[in-house]
């Protein structure tokens, strides 16, 4: 009689060491679910912001100054950040591509600080994202800002 209470017990105990492991695994795994959604929160608030720092920038009558303290953070981005570099296309009032700084994908500095140096201080600018310079659909890489568009106002 004993020997069959002890069974028993081993066997309870064998028995509630299997609820527990199976209850931890079913936390464990609800848990995952959030972690997910707190590293996706996580990537979508990076991506504002990076967006963000540029997007004041945008306006169908921008003035030159601040068109240039535009580029001059691209440089920065572009120096910091390679994985998403922004491209960047000068048009005249006409829609005329003037200078571009794309290269495929690939902005150049020298060309950005180019582009800079033709922005008019006393001149009028519309700017906005376009998909016109780059590869990336609708002007984005992976919802950063890909390619920006300088338009002289007439």
């Amino acid at each position: 009689m004993e020997n069959a209470t002890k069974a028993l017990l081993i066997s309870a105990s064998i028995l509630i060491v299997i609820v527990l492991i199976a209850i931890g695994i079913r936390i464990l795994n609800s848990t995952s679910g959030v972690t997910d959604q707190v590293g996706s929160t996580s990537s979508a608030l990076e991506t504002s912001m990076f967006n963000s720092q540029f997007e004041q920038f945008f306006g169908s009558s921008v003035p030159g100054t601040q068109v240039r303290s535009m580029i001059s953070k691209i440089i920065v981005n572009n120096s910091q950040t390679p994985e998403y570099k922004i491209m960047l296309v000068l048009r005249d009032s006409s829609g005329n591509e003037l200078y571009s700084a794309h290269n495929g994908g690939n902005p150049s500095i020298t060309r950005i600080q180019d582009i800079y140096n033709l922005i008019s201080n006393s001149k009028f600018y519309a700017v906005y994202v376009t998909s016109g310079c780059t590869v990336y659909a609708n002007g984005y890489n992976n919802g950063h800002i890909a390619c920006i568009t300088i338009k002289e106002k007439a």
